[in-house]
């Protein structure tokens, strides 16, 4: 989250709406608050939710949407999404030992969450993305 952001977000949590007298937002210490400032805060939050959340987030994993985003040229087996598998490996008093621990990604905002977690970057561009 932005600085920007994050400033709209408690703007937002620290004003209410007042019914008395003529209506409109006030903030904490009753102060009226200008209704364009909400207005700018709404649309800065709703922006960065947007830019977060795809409209295709919610789509099947594909063979076809894995490699345009840069995903390697293979045969992929997306009938249950993608199952990532994870190797972890711990020493122990024999030496080494593995493994396989599979992690199902089925959406496509499981694989960009968790490609953005791990700072792998994707080919997509914005317009590549389905939006709202």
């Amino acid at each position: 989250m932005s600085d920007d952001e994050l400033r709209a977000a408690k703007f937002l949590r620290s004003i209410r709406y007042d019914c008395r007298g003529d209506g409109g937002y006030v903030d904490g210490r009753g102060q009226e608050v200008l209704l364009w400032d909400v207005d700018d805060a709404r649309k800065t939050l709703a922006d960065a939710w947007l830019a977060e959340h795809p409209a295709d987030e919610h789509e099947p994993v594909t063979a076809d949407w894995l490699r345009s985003v840069g995903g390697p040229d293979f045969e992929y087996r997306t009938t249950f999404g993608v199952v990532l598998t994870l190797l972890v490996v711990k020493t122990e008093r024999d030496g080494w030992h593995a493994a396989t621990i599979p992690v199902p990604l089925p959406t496509r905002g499981h694989v960009r969450r968790l490609c953005a977690a791990l700072g792998i970057h994707l080919t997509e561009s914005d317009r590549d993305r389905k939006t709202y």
